[in-house]
């Protein structure tokens, strides 16, 4: 079992002013909702969380929804978007019969999947008219060197994050991604 407390106290000291967070594989929103929270009338973060399951978006906006009553400074410095991640733009399908956490792209649809839009990390940065990057935290188990070789190498300099956190599942199970 990993503890994320260390990461986050860290990215939490580090983040600035006018600075963007980008969470792809948010889950309900851990880092998300942390970083998020740092937004005061001093403070202005941009928090930009991606998780592709359908079930946990839908608890990643209830919490999102829960924090902005207790914090009034989150209500536009944040986006949530309900896709996929990959190393190119389409449909792909998805697979969350293992657990919600743990949901992955395959290559074969079957009964206990669904379609997910899935978008290229530069698209999601042209989107948002990014024009610096604080931190990324990638969790997106196995597919993590695609989206990010991908995004790497096709990159201007200036859009390179300060920081960056790959959460990496070595399973076999994980290989057979799309």
């Amino acid at each position: 079992q990993r503890s994320e407390n260390k990461e986050l106290n860290f990215l939490k000291k580090k983040i600035k002013h006018n600075e963007i967070f980008i969470d792809i594989g948010a889950y309900i929103g851990m880092y998300s909702l942390n970083l998020a929270n740092l937004n005061s009338k001093y403070k202005k973060i941009k928090v930009i969380s991606i998780e592709p399951n359908h079930i946990s978006f839908k608890r990643l906006k209830e919490n999102f929804d829960l924090l902005k009553i207790n914090n009034k400074y989150i209500k536009n410095n944040y986006s949530l978007e309900n896709i996929a991640i990959t190393d190119r733009n389409g449909l792909s399908s998805i697979d969350i019969s293992e657990n919600y956490a743990n949901s992955k792209i395959i290559k074969k649809k079957n009964n206990k999947n669904f379609l997910i839009k899935k978008k290229k990390l530069n698209d999601i940065i042209l989107k948002h008219k990014i024009t610096s990057i604080f931190c990324i935290k990638i969790d997106t188990e196995g597919f993590e060197y695609k989206i990010l070789n991908n995004f790497f190498k096709n990159l201007k300099k200036n859009l390179f994050p300060k920081y960056l956190i790959v959460e990496h599942n070595n399973s076999i199970k994980y290989s057979a991604t799309d």
